[in-house]
């Protein structure tokens, strides 16, 4: 359960970042 709990908040990170990377 604590994985399922943070995949959805290492999901929205690693989208952010994706998206500060591909803005750059």
């Amino acid at each position: 359960k604590d994985a399922i709990d943070l995949y959805p908040f290492l999901r929205d990170g690693y989208e952010q970042r994706r998206e500060h990377l591909i803005k750059e």
